[in-house]
């Protein structure tokens, strides 16, 4: 990958990560950048890069709703509760 493309491919991925902080208010800004590190090291030594960023960002949206999720059964009230 050539340097012009490397830092297209790391702006790409910061916006990436900048959009989904911005539509997952209630995850904690570490998590999602943890989550998109994460699911961009899958692409590592792919040869092309092109479409990488947005592969990064479906599987870490996959990712984070799954973290949501879980996080919202945690804070949900019991059954029967009032309040």
């Amino acid at each position: 990958m050539n340097e012009s493309s490397e830092v297209s491919e790391r702006r790409r991925i910061a916006e990436v990560v900048q959009r989904l902080i911005n539509r997952n208010p209630t995850l904690d800004p570490v998590t999602v950048v943890r989550v998109v590190r994460e699911m961009h090291r899958r692409y590592d030594g792919r040869p092309v890069r092109e479409y990488i960023p947005l592969f990064v960002e479906r599987n870490a949206v996959a990712e984070l709703n799954r973290l949501s999720a879980r996080l919202d059964t945690r804070t949900a009230a019991p059954l029967g509760a009032t309040g």
